[in-house]
């Protein structure tokens, strides 16, 4: 996730805001998939 984030903000700081935000989206997703698995592993008691 760090990895991606730092992507991110090479490509803005660059001016391809396009790339950018083709990652921060892809982050994003990324984002919930983790919030999703934490929440369920909560739920079952992990």
């Amino acid at each position: 996730m760090d990895k991606l984030r730092s992507q991110v903000e090479q490509a803005r700081a660059q001016g391809n805001d396009a790339k950018a935000d083709k990652l921060a989206r892809e982050l994003e997703g990324r984002q919930a998939l983790l919030d999703q698995a934490l929440k369920g592993l909560h739920e079952f008691g992990g």
